[in-house]
């Protein structure tokens, strides 16, 4: 019966080679297509997770939005306690420098800074009511601080140790009085 094998595999000697190779490119074939499947669900999975986190990021833009409001809002309230808080500033309607804050802002030449800036700005304000007057100076101080007033405010927070909010309350008041005499 060996014999039988051995002339067999003498006259077929060529196909078990030839079966191997096919059963070696049927597995090829096959984990390739796994590979593909596996490859092809990894791009869906990806696809939901880019979909996610652009979801993600518009909440994220949200809630950037909504807090941006807050600080608006926290600021706007800042502004109604900082004279309850400030030395530089007396309490009472209309907002007043102290002394303090009035050798504070005349350290830093403000008074240079204030009479040019409300000069430019009488047309705009005449006609207006004083909390209309106030509103715009509050609104708009940071448009005409020039870059050696930035400077000299710098130096008077570090100096004084002031916060830079207190500042820029100090500087609204002046051209607030300022133009006022212009409306009057």
């Amino acid at each position: 019966m060996l014999e039988n094998i051995y002339a067999l595999l003498d006259k077929w000697g060529q196909v078990p080679a030839v079966i191997s190779v096919i059963v070696a490119i049927l597995y090829m074939v096959w984990k390739g297509a796994r590979w593909t499947a596996r490859v092809d669900s990894d791009i869906g999975t990806l696809t939901q997770d880019v979909g996610a986190l652009k979801q993600d990021v518009d909440a994220f833009k949200r809630d950037v939005d909504a807090l941006k409001g807050i600080f608006k809002d926290f600021l706007q309230t800042l502004d109604k306690l900082l004279p309850l808080v400030s030395p530089s500033i007396e309490r009472g309607s209309p907002l007043r420098l102290s002394e303090y804050g009035e050798s504070v802002v005349a350290s830093i030449g403000a008074e240079d800074w204030v009479e040019p800036v409300a000069l430019k700005l009488q047309d705009e304000v005449k006609g207006m009511r004083p909390y209309q007057v106030e509103r715009f100076c509050q609104s708009n101080i940071e448009d005409y601080l020039g870059e050696t007033m930035r400077t000299s405010i710098d130096e008077a927070i570090y100096e004084f140790g002031l916060s830079r909010h207190e500042m820029r309350t100090m500087l609204w008041i002046m051209l607030r009085d300022r133009l006022l005499k212009f409306c009057q």
